[in-house]
């Protein structure tokens, strides 16, 4: 390859390295080899100049020194492995994919992992919305249901049948099948018949 076709494939994969997606490199044994600045702005850079850090003292997650570790995974032979970790950042909660690939040098040879990391935060957010309204809506559903149809009322008492064949009050059996609340009054015709001195008096 000539310098000019090096020089400019470097300048390519160095303009795709810097991408706005967190992207961060991991050696075997652990050590982030490179990150680019999104991953750093996000996760926190190291503040010793040449210092080595791991990347469960990066980002420590629940898989970390696990059987589930990205790493781990690549190194027992995965092709590739995805995962969704979370992190707290500004009062904020965010949710990504990461996917993780084999790294390999000139040899064909296992060096460490490429990560890629995208933002679900949003689609999370949008996946609580709709749960929430589905629930909403199938609750609103079952109360639509709940007076529906045919009930067998005593033509005397008006007490209500239920399902399990007894008698209830209609109060008892409106307040158990709706949200709805009873206030007792008297009505115009009744307060006549138990007070008719009173109405004779006006």
């Amino acid at each position: 390859m000539s310098n000019k076709k090096k020089h400019l494939t470097e300048t390519i994969l160095q303009q795709v390295f810097n991408h706005i997606v967190p992207i961060c490199l991991t050696s075997t044994n652990f050590e982030i080899i490179e990150a680019n600045d999104a991953y750093w702005n996000f996760w926190g850079k190291p503040n010793l100049r040449n210092s080595t850090i791991k990347c469960y003292e990066s980002r420590p997650g629940e898989s970390c020194q696990t059987e589930d570790c990205p790493l781990v995974q690549i190194i027992n032979g995965a092709d590739e492995y995805n995962y969704e970790p979370s992190k707290d950042h500004n009062d904020k909660l965010y949710h990504f994919i990461v996917t993780a690939k084999p790294l390999l040098d000139e040899n064909q040879k296992l060096i460490g992992i490429i990560e890629y990391f995208q933002d679900i935060t949003e689609l999370r957010k949008a996946e609580r919305i709709k749960t929430t309204l589905i629930e909403d809506l199938e609750e609103s559903l079952k109360e639509a249901n709940l007076l529906s149809g045919f009930l067998p009322i005593c033509a005397s008492c008006k007490k209500i049948r239920n399902d399990k064949g007894y008698w209830d009050q209609i109060e008892k059996y409106i307040s158990k099948h709706s949200r709805a609340v009873f206030t007792h009054s008297i009505c115009p015709d009744c307060a006549q018949k138990l007070y008719p001195e009173y109405y004779k008096k006006k």
